[in-house]
C-alpha cells in the first residue's frame, strides 16, 4: 500500500505562486518514490486556478483566505481523516501555535515549511532550507523534542529543471547578460525602478531578460518601458515563463529577490544582487550574501538607485568575485532536496 499524503498550501496573488512550486517538486519526487498525493488543500482568494499539482485525480479542495488559522487547521484534520492519508505536508503562514496544536491533539503527522523562526514548532519535521536555517537557530523552537529538523540549502525543493543543473552550470567571470527577476507576485514597483536606473547601461550588455508574473499590477507600465530602452531588441519581457532554468543558464549576473529564485539562481550558478521582497526572505538575503553567494541590495523598501548602481559596479568590474559568487551558490543548492526531502518523508512512514 502506498503511503499517502495531503498538501495544504498557500496561494496569493502578492507572493507569487513560489509554495505551488516547491510542493509540486516534492509531490513528484514522493510519487516517483513511492508516495501517492491523496488531496491537495488550497488556501487563497478565489481566481486562481493553479494546474493539477501532481495526480489529477487528487482531490482538491479551498480554504477561503479568510477563515481563521482554528477553522483551517480542523478543516484541514477532517481532510486527513477522510483521505486516510498517513502524513500531512504544511506549507503555509497561517499556521500559529493554535493551529498545530489542534493537529497535535488530532493526532495528525506532518511536515511543516518554515521561514521566520519565531514561534514554538510542533512538527515532526520542519523544514527551513535558507542558509541561514541552522540548528543553533532552530533548537530553541522545538516544542516537540522529537522533531526532526530539515535545514539549510541541502534540503531547497527545487523543481526538475534545477535537479541537476549545478553539476553543468558554468562559472561566470563577465557581465554581459542581465537576469531580473523580483518573483511572481506584486513588486511594489520595484522592477520599473530597477529597469530605469539600468538603462543607462544598457549599451555595455547582450542582453537583459525580465521575468514577471501575470499578477504583477505593473506588468503592462513594464513592458512599454522595455519596448522603449535605448538598445533595441536586447531586452526580453518574459510573464508566466516555464523558461526560467533557461534564461538563468545564459545570464551572467542576476537582481533578484530573496524567495524561490534565489535558491533557483544558486543551482544555476548565477552571481546574485538581491532584493528582499518580503520579512520571510531576510534569513535568505542575509545567508546567502554571509555565504559569499550574492550581494545584498536591502529592502524593497529602501532601494535606492545609488545601491543599485553601485552594487552593479562593484561586482561587474571583479571578474574573480563573480566567479566565487556562482561557485557558492552551486556548491549550497545542489538541486537534490527535493529528493532527500521525500526520502525523509517515505523513510519514516516505512520504518
Amino acid at each position: 500500500m502506498k503511503c499517502s499524503f495531503v498538501i495544504r498550501l498557500d496561494l496569493s496573488t502578492a507572493t507569487g505562486l513560489g509554495h505551488y512550486v516547491r510542493c509540486r517538486a516534492l509531490a513528484e519526487q514522493l510519487r516517483a518514490i513511492g508516495g501517492q498525493i491523496s488531496a491537495v488543500v488550497y488556501r487563497g482568494p478565489v481566481g486562481i486556478e493553479p494546474p493539477p499539482l501532481i495526480d489529477p485525480e487528487a482531490t482538491v479542495y479551498w480554504v477561503d483566505q479568510d477563515t481563521t488559522p482554528e477553522d483551517d487547521a480542523r478543516f484541514v484534520t477532517s481532510i486527513m481523516n477522510s483521505a486516510n492519508a498517513q502524513t500531512l505536508i504544511l506549507d503555509s503562514y497561517v499556521v500559529d501555535q493554535e493551529y498545530q496544536l489542534i493537529l497535535r491533539e488530532s493526532d495528525v503527522e506532518w511536515m511543516q515549511f518554515d521561514s521566520h523562526a519565531r514561534q514554538a514548532l510542533w512538527a515532526d519535521w520542519v523544514l527551513h532550507a535558507s542558509p541561514g536555517a541552522t540548528p543553533e537557530v532552530y533548537e530553541p523552537l522545538r516544542a516537540n523534542r522529537a522533531t526532526r529538523l530539515l535545514l539549510g540549502p541541502r534540503y531547497a525543493v527545487l523543481g526538475k529543471p534545477f535537479q541537476s543543473m549545478s553539476e553543468s552550470a558554468h562559472a561566470r567571470d563577465e557581465v554581459r547578460r542581465i537576469l531580473l527577476c523580483l518573483g511572481g507576485g506584486d513588486d511594489y514597483g520595484a522592477t520599473l525602478r530597477v529597469l530605469r536606473w539600468l538603462s543607462p547601461l544598457a549599451a555595455d550588455w547582450d542582453a537583459l531578460d525580465v521575468i514577471i508574473g501575470s499578477a504583477n499590477p505593473s506588468r503592462n507600465e513594464i513592458r512599454n518601458t522595455l519596448s522603449q530602452w535605448p538598445s533595441n531588441g536586447i531586452a526580453q519581457l518574459h510573464v508566466d515563463t516555464d523558461q526560467v532554468a533557461r534564461l538563468m543558464s545564459s545570464a551572467d549576473l542576476g537582481i533578484v529577490s530573496g524567495g524561490t529564485v534565489s535558491y533557483e539562481s544558486c543551482a544555476a550558478g548565477l552571481p546574485m544582487l538581491l532584493i528582499r521582497m518580503a520579512d520571510n526572505q531576510t534569513m535568505n538575503v542575509e545567508g546567502w550574501a554571509r555565504e559569499g553567494a550574492g550581494l545584498s541590495l536591502g529592502d524593497v523598501r529602501m532601494l535606492t538607485e545609488d545601491r543599485v548602481l553601485d552594487a552593479y559596479r562593484t561586482v561587474s568590474s571583479q571578474p574573480q568575485r563573480l566567479q566565487a559568487m556562482s561557485a557558492a551558490g552551486r556548491a549550497l543548492v545542489d538541486g537534490c532536496g527535493a529528493a532527500r526531502v521525500a526520502r525523509e518523508l517515505l523513510d519514516k512512514e516505512t520504518t
